[in-house]
Parts: C-alpha cells; structure tokens; sequence
C-alpha cells in the first residue's frame, strides 16, 4: 500500500490585536445620521472634537463644515490640531497657521451665532499637543490669549509621541499617539505651564492618564478646571466615573476647600495669589456652559466626612490593569 504523503503543519495563527477606541469617527456624508441618533436625544453635556481629513487640502474648511453641521447640537466644540496620527495637522499649532485658521473659524462662528441667536457654536476649545516645545507653547498661548479668536479654553492634552524609559512592551516604538499612564506625567506638566503661561486666565481642562480620583485632583491642582477621560474609561468601565467623584470629594475636603475650583493651580503658586472670587469670576462663563455648580448646600453635603463609597461598582467595569494604549489608527478622521 503506498503511503499517503505527510500533511503539512498548520499555519500558526497571526496574532489577533484588539483595536480599542474611545471615541467614534464620522465622515462628513455621514452628519445627518450622527444628529438624529445621538445628538438630538441627548440629554447631557455634549462636546464634539473636530479634526482634519488625511487627505484634506483645505484644514480650516474641514473644522468650518464640522462646527456647521454639529454646533448647534453641542455644549463645545473641539479644534484639535494635536493628533500625532494626522500628517500635518500639529503644523497647525504654529503660531502664524494657527492665527489665520482661527480667524477665518471665528469669523465664520460668529456670522452663524448671529443667524442662530448664539446656537450655532456654544463655546470653542482648542486641544494641544503634549509635546510642544516651550517657544511654540509661548506662541500658542499668545494666540488663545487674543480676544478676537474667541478661544473659551485650551485641552491640555493630545496623546504624546514620546516613549518613556519605563515602557516594557515589546510593540512600544509603533508610529502612533500614546496614551494612558505614561501620559500622566507630561501632560499635567503641560498643564503647569499653560496655567502659567495664562495667569490663570484660561480655562484648562486637563486630559491624559486620569484613572482616579487621585489623578483628577493632580490635574486640577496643576491648573486643570475641568478633567476628561479617555484610556481610564476604556478599561475601567463607567463605574470610575462614579468612584471619582466620591473620592474627589474627599481629597477637595481634606485640603479644606468648599469645592473643586478652590483647589484649581493650588500647586502653581505664583498664580494663586489671586483671590479666588477673581479665579471664580473668570470662570464663571465656562462653568455655565459645562458644569454648573450646584449651590452651596449641596457642596457642604458632598463635603461631610461621612460619605458612603458606591457599593454597586459593577457597571461595564473591567478586571485589567493594563490602561496603556498606542493609537496608530490609519483612518481617514483624527481620533484622538
């Protein structure tokens, strides 16, 4: 009987990479359908963040159409000019680009508020990069700091494309933003500076590594007036949202302050020195927008030392550790 020929070794599986993203992307044909599904019911606080297309050959018309489109369904609109995964798009940043954008933006905001009795765009944020130099930073601040742009407040940070010494993995030097713990440090250093960069003048809401409260309040008393999560979130599950606002509510009380915009650039001291009806005052607009207060009996409630931690923490929480992630998306929109 002749020998059946030997059947050749199975294929070794390539290695399977979960993709996780934070945020979903939308081409512009696709607006109408984002509106009627996700903005038009929403009840909360929405901010959407624009970016450019790979391709686009005209950046300031790409945020234009975007703010058109979704700015009257939103509390704030983003112009991020700080994803590392967009080629080009951080030459936004610099100070002669990033003044003939914004004026053609705020020009084109302000004829649409006039149309729209002030819906058409709420508030305009601009997101930085984590790794700008201090010159280009310098530059960036003196464009926000002018009045006629009508920038509301800086997002302090983008993903950074730095890597740490302290990073393991053996997929580290992959083109892409990372994002996560080793982002903590940098951008709440960046925060720092802008904070005093602005006199305290600016709004700072301060992103990039935050999976506690603990690192909340690090933002905060670095000069961050409001805190996103991004990478947290993902692997952590809503019940951290929870959990940090108790906990955050204690760290504010045990540093003896009424609530969290007392502690705000507690740790940049040659700003704090204004009185913090001043801090409060100028402020007050953006909080109204974003995150009123709720009125001072609230607070001292919120601030008793008997505060009972959540008990139900199960909500779409995750077991992992591991809140590290290199975003090297090839998609056409920026996403970070």
């Amino acid at each position: 009987m002749q020998e059946s020929a030997e059947s050749p070794p199975p294929k070794k599986p390539e290695p399977y990479t979960k993709k996780l993203q934070t945020s979903f992307q939308v081409e512009s044909k696709y607006f109408q359908s984002l509106i009627e599904k996700y903005l038009m019911p929403s009840t909360c606080k929405v901010g959407i963040n624009l970016g450019i297309n790979k391709t686009s050959k005209n950046p300031t018309n790409d945020y234009c159409i975007g703010i058109e489109k979704l700015g009257q369904f939103s509390d704030y609109i983003v112009i991020n000019v700080s994803s590392p995964n967009t080629p080009g798009l951080r030459d936004l940043q610099r100070k002669t680009e990033l003044q003939k954008m914004l004026r053609h933006i705020s020009r084109r905001v302000a004829n649409k508020n006039k149309a729209s009795n002030g819906t058409a765009c709420r508030a305009l944020l601009l997101k930085i990069s984590p790794d700008l130099t201090d010159d280009y930073l310098e530059e960036v601040i003196e464009v926000v700091m002018n009045p006629s742009f009508k920038v509301g407040g800086i997002i302090v940070s983008n993903t950074t494309i730095s890597r740490p010494d302290s990073l393991i993995n053996d997929k580290k030097n992959e083109r892409g933003g990372l994002s996560g713990p080793p982002l903590k440090s940098l951008s709440t250093e960046m925060i720092k500076k802008v904070y005093r960069l602005t006199d305290g003048t600016v709004p700072i809401v301060g992103v990039g590594g935050v999976s506690s409260a603990e690192d909340a309040y690090e933002k905060i008393r670095a000069g961050a007036s409001l805190i996103q999560l991004y990478t947290g979130l993902v692997y952590n599950g809503l019940g951290l949202v929870r959990r940090m606002k108790t906990d955050l509510c204690k760290l504010v009380a045990q540093d003896g302050y009424m609530n969290v915009q007392m502690a705000v650039g507690a740790d940049v001291p040659e700003v704090t020195n204004k009185t913090f009806h001043d801090i409060f005052k100028q402020f007050e607009e953006f909080h109204k927008t974003f995150l009123p207060l709720p009125p001072p009996s609230v607070l001292n409630s919120l601030l008793e030392p008997t505060i009972n931690e959540p008990t139900d923490d199960s909500l779409g929480e995750s077991d992992s550790d591991d809140s590290t992630v290199v975003d090297n998306s090839d998609s056409n929109q920026d996403s970070g």
